[in-house]
């Protein structure tokens, strides 16, 4: 948007071009990355289940218990910030760079 000049367009409008794109991609990124963080967690742990069954043939209520066991709280609620934090510092960097693209100078011709 930047090279194509639509940033320019906007701010000819009178429109906050920071505000008009770049909170919506940075709100999305915070929030999409705990969304992330549990759906990985969720398939990490279902991948564990069928490897402990198919390969290592323990009992579901052997497996399931020690899963309960070795999740905290501490640890769900720890990963749930740091994948916020991430998802912040994602979306501030690439809002960053966004801004800062520029059109490509022609080769010269030697």
């Amino acid at each position: 948007m930047q090279v194509s000049e639509e940033v320019d367009a906007l701010r000819v409008m009178g429109v906050n071009p920071r505000a008009f794109l770049l909170v919506p991609k940075l709100l999305a990124t915070t929030a999409a990355m705990p969304c992330l963080v549990i759906l990985s967690s969720i398939v990490g742990i279902a991948g564990g289940f069928v490897v402990a069954v198919t390969m290592l043939h323990l009992p579901f209520d052997l497996y399931w218990d020690q899963t309960v066991q070795a999740l905290h709280l501490q640890d769900l609620v720890l990963g749930s910030l740091k994948a916020v934090v991430f998802g912040a510092i994602i979306g501030l960097t690439a809002a960053r760079f966004g801004m800062r693209v520029r059109a490509a100078r022609p080769a010269s011709v030697a």
